[in-house]
């Protein structure tokens, strides 16, 4: 599997607005196979239905911000959703 960098500058405007800006500036290896949205989450904890993952995102300031936002959802990186989890004692 291929591993992508992403440069996370490019949501630069959504991090600001979850004063995280300072911290995301740094380049990052993606592997794109951990790439999740909101379904894929909901799946892979056996949640009912993904507007679980939404509720948590809008409810909880430190849940990890998307590494993009497009028209077709949200996406994420399945570690940082892992570790989120963990912190919060949700897995």
């Amino acid at each position: 599997m291929s591993v992508i960098t992403l440069g996370v500058s490019t949501t630069i405007t959504n991090l600001q607005t979850r004063n995280i800006y300072d911290s995301c500036m740094a380049k990052r290896e993606i592997d794109p196979g951990l790439l999740v949205g909101a379904p894929e989450i909901a799946e892979r904890l056996g949640l009912a239905r993904p507007q679980v993952v939404h509720n948590w995102r809008y409810r909880h300031a430190d849940f990890p911000v998307p590494l993009a936002e497009l028209r077709q959802g949200n996406v994420w990186y399945w570690p940082d959703i892992e570790e989120w989890l963990k912190a919060t004692d949700r897995l």
